[in-house]
């Protein structure tokens, strides 16, 4: 945070001293003559206002609050063809204000630091995606529009959309993000009601009068007969994450996508705040904003390029060197290219890779020094590998890595770093319901972005993560699992999942962080017809961060009776 230091009486005395210089030279010179003095002075004087409009306005704004847009770009030089660029906001607590309300200074503060400290992570990692192409491109926009500006509140409308170019469309998201101004505390819906009981029918009428013509849709119900709006209503006025905020005389509430009903149309009611005083806390009422523009100064600035990364990990001080590309059509051939510094594509077909996980011979073993197995159940697979990826050649043909065991990984990455997986199907070739072992696993290894993949049962468990930290998965699906979905043991952490399908999974914990695990984020993912308890309920809370996730009935209502245990974001609020 900048602080403007106020020189007042240093000021007035240079003033003053100016001044009187140049009362001095208007009486001794001809009023229709510039000395060289005085033209100096004057040079001097336009140069100093000149520079006063160019100081870094946040300093010179007499306004409460600034917000400053930046536009921040990176470069990667092992690619000057990639392009990764993005906008983001910093608020900053001007002076004045600050010294009137020092914790709410501190908590925006610490909430700009976190903003732009995540979008350059972001911008400057490319997504955490994979470029296909060496002129790929990806563009990620925060943007904050401010709601509620007075002596009570401090309310903003986060904006967050990004997009890779060789995506089929741009993903996007809104959130509330709301503070007591005397406080400095991040508030929730709870904060603006103070009766819940039948504000739920309130809320659903209001959309039901709002969208006449989408009733039917509306009034879609769940199993107990009840409309899925006003079901979910419910639960997000119980669970104080229903969107909302007050501004002006309305009460107003956003409804984003997948929110109350499974499409993706966006719902905004606005009810009289005089028609809820029964529900509403008088000590926010009444807004006394008054006009933005008065009291935040907007400001745009162009930073410095942020030197651009495509997952380099700390890997031991491997060699990266640009990748070799090897076809491969043949499970000799895909088990003979795997090696560090490699791109393997695989063209269509099945792969039965059961002679090299199995039992391995120690020939085999001599001749191929990164194929080995993990000290956990002897599991075999690519071990000490880095820089290396596995590629399905054809995207909407891909490639299947099977195995004829129902005992042994399909797949296991060992001690390995920076390995990409893409265009891939991977299942057990066996009877469904036979399988003990998983489809996808990971042992102590790092870096691993996977796109595109097709993991199926009967695997135990579609994912399984030992040791394994950051990593990623974007556009795929794990269905079929006996056990699970994902098993996360043995300090695993920082698993990201964006816009993944999980699909008719069961029948144990299917979500299984119960073994000294860490974090994992689900964003836009779809949890549906899965049986059994979504997560472990002896792991620690707040692990598990749900981002506009869409759930079926059951997952729901795992979710509703355990919703302290996780993080939960839609729609403007979280739980």
């Amino acid at each position: 945070m900048k602080k403007k230091i106020i020189v007042a009486a240093l000021m007035s005395l240079m003033l003053f001293a100016t001044s009187c210089g140049s009362i001095d030279n208007t009486l001794e010179s001809d009023p229709d003559e510039k000395t060289e003095e005085s033209k100096k002075d004057e040079d001097d004087k336009e140069t100093d206002e000149e520079d006063d409009k160019n100081k870094d306005s946040t300093k010179d704004s007499q306004k409460p609050l600034t917000i400053v847009n930046h536009l921040v770009t990176a470069a990667f030089e092992e690619n000057e063809s990639l392009t990764s660029a993005g906008t983001y906001p910093e608020i900053i607590v001007n002076e004045d204000f600050m010294m009137d309300y020092p914790k709410f200074w501190a908590a925006m503060t610490n909430y700009s630091d976190s903003i732009a400290e995540s979008s350059k992570d972001d911008i400057s990692y490319f997504g955490y995606g994979t470029p296909r192409e060496d002129n790929d491109s990806y563009q990620y926009d925060v943007g904050v529009e401010v709601l509620r500006f007075d002596d009570k509140i401090f309310a903003l409308k986060v904006s967050e959309n990004y997009y890779w170019s060789y995506s089929e469309e741009e993903t996007k998201y809104s959130y509330l993000v709301t503070y007591d101004i005397n406080t400095g505390k991040r508030i929730w819906s709870d904060a603006y009601i103070s009766n819940k009981e039948g504000l739920g029918q309130i809320l659903y009428d209001a959309v039901v009068a709002t969208y006449p013509r989408e009733k039917d849709l509306v009034n879609e119900t769940v199993e107990d007969g009840s409309p899925m709006a006003l079901y979910y209503i419910n639960d997000m006025v119980e669970y104080d994450y229903l969107p909302c905020y007050i501004q002006g005389d309305q009460f107003v509430v956003h409804f984003n996508s997948y929110s109350i009903m499974y499409n993706d149309n966006e719902y905004e009611i606005t009810i009289p705040v005089d028609d809820l005083k029964d529900y509403l806390n008088q000590d926010y009422l009444p807004d006394t904003t008054g006009n933005l523009e008065d009291v935040i100064e907007f400001v745009e600035a162009n930073d410095d390029v942020l030197e651009g990364h495509l997952y380099t990990y700390d890997d031991g001080g491997n060699s990266y060197e640009e990748q070799e590309e090897i076809h491969v059509s043949t499970p000799e051939e895909f088990v003979d290219a795997i090696a560090p510094n490699t791109r393997i594509i695989m063209e269509p077909g099945k792969y039965d890779i059961s002679d090299y996980v199995l039992e391995p011979t120690s020939d085999f073993l001599e001749g191929h020094p990164y194929w080995g197995y993990s000290n956990w159940m002897d599991e075999y697979g690519p071990s000490g590998v880095y820089n290396m990826t596995i590629e399905g050649s054809n995207p909407d043909d891909r490639p299947e890595i099977v195995i004829n065991s129902a005992y042994d990984d399909v797949l296991s990455i060992i001690n390995s770093n920076n390995i990409t997986l893409n265009n891939l199907i991977i299942g057990h070739d066996v009877e469904k319901g036979t399988c003990s072992a998983n489809v996808l696993a990971l042992y102590s290894s790092n870096g691993i972005s996977c796109d595109n993949l097709d993991l199926y049962g009967c695997g135990a468990y579609g994912l399984f993560c030992k040791e394994s930290y950051n990593v990623y998965m974007y556009d795929s699906c794990i269905h079929d699992c006996t056990y699970g979905i994902i098993e996360v043991m043995g300090d695993s952490t920082e698993l990201y999942f964006y816009d993944c399908e999980f699909i008719d999974n069961e029948e144990y914990t299917l979500i299984d962080n119960a073994y000294n695990s860490g974090y994992l984020y689900f964003t836009g993912c779809k949890f549906d017809d899965n049986k059994g308890d979504l997560f472990s309920l002896y792991s620690e809370p707040d692990q598990i961060t749900f981002t506009d996730c869409e759930f079926g009935d059951e997952e729901s209502e795992f979710l509703n009776e355990h919703f302290d245990m996780i993080l939960y974001y839609e729609d403007g609020g979280a739980g």
